[in-house]
Order: structure tokens, then sequence, then C-alpha cells
């Protein structure tokens, strides 16, 4: 079989075929006067928009710039995904709903391979009407608060387009297919009641042993790195545990311990950031997720040195061989923390907190995906938990400082236009974005926290603040409330 064929929706060369101008066919109109009227009695928003983008010339960079005059008003839905489908509409609505702090305005924090790939070839991507369902399905799932109807209209057309791909035994879209795959084995994992993603798995791998080996540039490295980012993940949310790590990662149910000063509690206490300990000694955290959050201790000294003195010791070791402290592992751990349902509210936060910080390490490569849909899944379903409330109602010490901790990472992590930052803004409304002091930074280095971040949330400080100047001595209105505006 071949190895993508002349078929693949993105070619060999990586890069943005040009879709080909709208408009410049009427021809059969008749004079440039006739021509000039029609213009102007369909001079309609969506029109100017597809007028302005064309003159583009193929731009894909322009195409995720833009951003769609009335959005809501696109007649997008799941019975438009067919052969006839206009690719500009789709890739405006993907481009508003899907990740738009990694595609329509990347920062320096979320700038991947991920985001750079599909910038380049999006546009390429959605002339494949089964790419574009599976594409749309998957970012339709990451901002639903729950499972909607739009959602699984998406998913259920995009099954229909594959089995008819498959029934056609087209062997050059084979490219297509896999990415299909990956899309809705997203939308199944953000899901509960739509089927397994290891059977999609399986069939990837079946799809490989017949026509051989990806490659690992391109379309083909694009699935690669998505196939293995899907292995470790599903290998750690469906495999069994290992009994004797059961006690140490956070599946099943969570130990919490009897007494603060438990001698082997206390030595492992000591080796955690200041800011934790009074956390952990209220005993609201389970053992496992302090050794989580050991993890991440130890990865925060690999990768940015900062000034703690974690002590390694040989039990830590031993249990942490097979798992290489990354990024990549303390993301999978926070997000098994997040999918048990044993967990309080308090370790349901320090999830969330701990899974945007592995993002902002900038070190995930092609897991950034996944767990940047992760949070933004996670973070909508929150929208009527008053998370700051709830963590207060368990009793814990040292909520303060770890509030504001949360608020400051998720704020500093990702941009106004998120889920996570409407979530960021729900803790802690006694210290609101412009009014973060240097005391408030040294509260952060008590937990984890690193000067990139510093810089990210300064940045967004300053943007607050040049937004607010106009009008800083007639409108009170709080700085959360204007990011929400924009």
């Amino acid at each position: 079989m071949s190895q993508g064929g002349d078929g693949s929706p993105v070619d060999k060369s990586n890069s943005c075929k040009e879709p080909s101008p709208r408009g410049e066919s009427d021809s059969d109109l008749g004079s440039q006067d006739r021509i000039n009227q029609v213009r102007k009695i369909s001079r309609s928003p969506l029109r100017i928009l597809e007028s302005e983008i064309s003159s583009a010339r193929g731009s894909a960079r322009t195409l995720l710039r833009v951003k769609p005059v009335n959005f809501h008003a696109l007649p997008l839905d799941a019975t438009m995904v067919e052969d006839d489908l206009n690719p500009l509409a789709t890739i405006q609505f993907f481009v508003e709903i899907y990740c738009p702090s990694m595609l329509r305005h990347p920062t320096f924090r979320l700038e991947s391979r991920d985001s750079v790939f599909i910038s380049t070839n999006l546009s390429a991507m959605m002339q494949d009407p089964l790419i574009t369902a599976t594409s749309l399905a998957f970012a339709v799932r990451i901002h639903d608060k729950r499972q909607s109807r739009k959602a699984v209209g998406y998913y259920r057309k995009a099954l229909v387009l594959l089995r008819k791909r498959l029934e056609s035994n087209d062997r050059s879209s084979t490219d297509a297919i896999m990415l299909s795959l990956i899309h809705l084995m997203a939308v199944e994992a953000l899901s509960e009641d739509l089927g397994s993603p290891l059977q999609h798995l399986g069939a990837m791998h079946r799809m490989i042993q017949m026509r051989g080996e990806l490659r690992s540039s391109g379309l083909q490295g694009y699935i690669k790195a998505h196939i293995r980012s899907w292995e470790l993940f599903l290998g750690g949310a469906y495999a069994e545990p290992d009994p004797d790590q059961v006690r140490i990662f956070p599946y099943g149910s969570l130990d919490y311990p009897t007494h603060p000063f438990d001698p082997e509690l206390s030595l492992t206490l000591s080796r955690l950031p200041s800011g934790f300990i009074e956390l952990a000694m209220s005993c609201r955290l389970s053992t496992q997720v302090i050794q989580v959050v050991h993890t991440s201790a130890h990865l925060m000294t690999a990768l940015f040195h900062q000034t703690q003195d974690f002590k390694q010791d040989d039990s830590f070791a031993l249990w942490l061989s097979p798992y290489p402290v990354s990024p990549i592992q303390v993301m999978f751990l926070a997000i098994v923390i997040l999918q048990n349902q044993n967990r309080n509210m308090v370790e349901e936060l320090l999830a969330i907190s701990l899974l945007a910080l592995t993002i902002s390490t900038e070190d995930l490569g092609e897991h950034i995906t996944l767990g940047y849909g992760f949070i933004q899944t996670y973070c909508m379903s929150l929208w009527d938990v008053d998370m700051e409330r709830e963590c207060r109602s368990t009793g814990a010490l040292g909520l303060e400082d770890f509030l504001l901790w949360s608020k400051m990472l998720l704020l500093a992590t990702f941009d106004h236009d998120t889920q996570t930052w409407r979530t960021a803004i729900q803790l802690r409304r006694d210290v609101p974005l412009p009014e973060f002091q240097p005391l408030h930074f040294e509260v952060c280095r008590q937990f984890f926290w690193t000067e990139l971040l510093t810089l990210s949330l300064e940045q967004k400080m300053a943007q607050d603040r040049a937004l607010r100047q106009p009008r800083a001595l007639d409108d009170p209105t709080s700085a959360e409330t204007d990011w929400q505006k924009i």
C-alpha cells in the first residue's frame, strides 16, 4: 500500500495548497457594471469576509488571523459536512472554537509543533470532508460544557463518512483516515458513552502494518507523533494498574492521612515546596496526590533549577524509574486525578493547576493538543461550580495562598478567551488581575513558579491597564469583567 498517495489532504512538502479565489468565474454576468451591482446587493458580512480572505491568495496564516465578522451567524452544522462544503466557513468555524491561543493569536507560551503544523496545513486539510467532520467534532467537544447534540452530530456524521471511505478502498486516503481516527479518539476520550478510543488505536496499528511504517515528517510525522501520544495516554487511563503502584498513583480509592505528623508523611512533606506543606498537613490531600506533587517538584527542579532543596531518596528513585520525570508524565498524572471520582475539590483544583503547569513548560511536544483539549473541556464543565467555596468547605489549611497561586498560574498560562481564564477569575476575587503585587509573586514562588510565568502575567497586567486607562476614573468595573468583554 502506498505511503500516503497523491490524495493526501496535505502534500509531501508540508506546505499549504492555495485555495482558488472566489468570484473570479463570474464572466457570465455580462458587463463590469452588472458585476458591481451584484456585489453591492450581496455585501453581507460573510461575503465581505470571503472576499478579503480570497484576496490573500491562500495564505494560511492570514486565514488563521482573521476572525469572522459574526461567528455565531455562520450556518454550519453536521448536515453541511458534504463534498460541497465551503472550506472557508469551515476554517473560520474551526479556528474560532479550537485552541484560539494556539492558532488565532499564538503566544510564546503555547507555540508548539502542533500549532505550527496546523497553521501551515489547515486550509488544505479542510478540503477533505472526512477530516473536516472529525476536526469539528473534536473542536466542538472541547468547548462543550457537556456533550451537546452538535458535538454528537459531528461525531456521527464523521462515522458515516469514515465508513464510506473505508468501503471505497481508496488506498490514497489512508493518511486522512488515520488523522480522522485520531480526532475521533479525542472525542471519545472526552465523552463517556460514544465508544472506546482503544478500538480506533488498534485500527490505526493494523493500517500501519498493512501500508508500512509512517514517515517522521509532514502529515505522517504529525500522525505518528499523535499515535505515540495516545498510546501513552490510553496505557495509563485504561490499563489495569500494577498492584505495587496503586498506593502511589491516584487510581481508584485514595488514602488520606489520619495524622499530620505520620513519620512517612512528614518525610515526604519535607521534600515539597513550602506552599504545599500546610495544605498537605491538613490531611485534605491523599497520599497519592502528595506523591504527584512530589513528582512535580522533581520535574520543576530539573527544568528550572528552582531554589528549593529537594532531596532525592532511594524509595522515590525505585518507584519512579519506569516513569521518567517529565512534563508529559505529570500531565497524565494530573488527568488521572481529574478522572478519579474519589478526589475532593482541593485535589481537583490542584490537578488543573498541575496540568496548566505542564503546558506552561513548552515541553509537551505532540502532547500539547491532548493536554490543552482536556483542560479546556474540563474547565468548561465547571462553569456553574464555585470552586473557591467548594475548596473552603473541605476545611483545608493554607487555602488563601493556594487559591492565589492557582489563579495566577492559570492567568499566566492561558489567554483571556479560554475556558481556563474563566475558571481562574472565579478564584480570589479580592485580588483582581491588575492588582497583583510583588508580594503575590513571592507567594507563587512558594509553590511552582518560573520567571516565564512572571513575564507572561506582567504582560497581561500591562495590557489590562492599557485597556482601562481611558475610563479608569469613571468606570470602576473590575479587570475580570473587561477581559470577559473582549
